[in-house]
């Protein structure tokens, strides 16, 4: 029989085994990015100090749905004008007060709208002799802007594809004067005999729309014109039109347009190296005017 003390003793010594360590297990890190919250459509903010609100609260409007509703309301201005501006091309006999009256309309949507159009240098136009204007296409603005500030009758020259809506916007632009051209000689004689008449001229050397923002290269028509009719050419420099109206959206945005006139540039001759400089000179003044990225 054991003795009772050595019992005690191992059970005192059982008894003062100490207890477990337990330690925290930290869950593993999520990999990947953390999920973002849900942007709210309408988001609800407390009401600022002392103003006087039955719920204490007020909600606005997120950024698409502002932008949504500024759209909207572009159109619906449009939708309005249009008729307005039907009524006096197809009313008013004088080529003079149509240009006129569409000139107030662009200026009057411009305002509506809320863009504002800053024309820097408008002395450099000329009033009263004949000219070619040379403007970079960023939008589908463009042709608006640049009728909004004419102060008299200039024949815009587009590509023949629109003279296809014989009916809509065919006949509107018929009405103002408009040359539609397909880029062959034909063409270029039609326009050196218009310019020969005493009608100046806008065009947009860069042929068509670019969804690049980059001053693509100039076409030698415009200036083939000035050159055999002795013109002045006249740079254009449109910045911002592009942020109203991106090329391939019809959601309009609110900003600011700026219009450069830079100093009219003399013709030296109808020969070829001329013709050449002359574009040169044009494009280079328009893209200070920009004051950005060129692709020559």
């Amino acid at each position: 029989m054991a003795d009772s003390s050595a019992v005690g003793d191992a059970l005192d010594v059982t008894t003062r085994i100490p207890p477990p360590v337990i330690t925290a297990i930290r869950p593993t890190p999520r990999r990947g990015p953390r999920p973002q919250p849900r942007r709210a459509w309408i988001r609800t903010t407390p009401a600022p100090a002392g103003a006087r609100s039955m719920t204490g609260s007020r909600c606005y409007a997120g950024p698409s749905l502002t932008a949504g509703l500024y759209a909207a309301w572009v159109w619906g201005v449009v939708a309005a004008l249009a008729p307005v501006a039907w009524i006096c091309l197809l009313t008013l006999r004088s080529e003079r007060w149509r240009w006129r009256a569409l000139g107030a309309i662009a200026r009057s949507l411009l305002a509506l709208i809320g863009v504002r159009v800053d024309v820097r240098a408008p002395h450099n136009l000329p009033s009263e002799t004949p000219f070619v204007a040379v403007a970079n296409h960023a939008s589908y603005l463009d042709g608006l802007i640049l009728l909004s500030m004419m102060q008299r009758p200039v024949s815009f020259v587009v590509k023949a594809e629109f003279a296809r809506y014989r009916y809509t916007l065919g006949l509107m632009m018929r009405r103002l004067g408009v040359i539609f051209v397909s880029r062959d000689t034909a063409d270029t004689r039609r326009l050196i005999d218009a310019g020969k008449k005493g009608r100046p001229l806008v065009l947009f050397p860069e042929g068509r729309l670019e969804t690049s923002p980059r001053l693509e290269p100039f076409h030698k028509g415009a200036f083939v014109v000035a050159a055999h009719c002795g013109f002045p050419v006249v740079p254009l420099a449109l910045r911002g039109t592009r942020d109203v109206l991106p090329p391939g959206s019809w959601r309009p945005r609110r900003a600011r347009i700026t219009v450069r006139i830079a100093q009219p540039i003399a013709s030296q001759g109808p020969g070829s190296s001329a013709i050449d400089n002359l574009r040169a000179a044009v494009r280079s003044a328009i893209a200070d005017s920009l004051d950005g990225p060129r692709r020559e």
